[in-house]
């Protein structure tokens, strides 16, 4: 009887993860000024509310990335890379609205952009 019971509760639960709802977000990282795409950049997707991380996934050769599994809620798109500008996103994973594509995301290169000047 005890056996029974167990698989009972072990069926439960896994009825229980198959029943929540998973949504996906997709895009690609190209360089704003060169229109070219951005190879190896880190996408990280983390909890508007308190900013922990959710997952994390790097930009492919084309500059093409994907990442899967999110649950529903809203959260913030932090792209960054070590030659350019980090770029941040707010995005929300709902029922209505599961798969989310961002098309192009364009990042700027540090090295082509001024910084502030000056003058006293």
């Amino acid at each position: 009887m005890r056996k029974f019971y167990l698989l009972l509760f072990l069926l439960g639960t896994m009825s229980i993860a198959w029943g929540q709802k998973k949504g996906s977000a997709r895009g690609v990282i190209y360089d704003s000024m060169a229109k070219e795409p951005v190879a190896g950049a880190t996408i990280s997707v983390m909890d508007r509310k308190d900013s922990s991380l959710v997952t994390f996934t790097m930009s492919d050769n084309t500059g093409h990335f994907e990442v899967r599994n999110l649950p529903l809620g809203d959260f913030r798109l932090l792209v960054t890379h070590v030659n350019y500008h980090n770029s941040n996103t707010l995005f929300t994973v709902s029922e209505e609205q599961r798969d989310i594509d961002f098309g192009n995301l364009g990042v700027t290169d540090r090295n082509k952009v001024l910084e502030e000047v000056v003058v006293a």
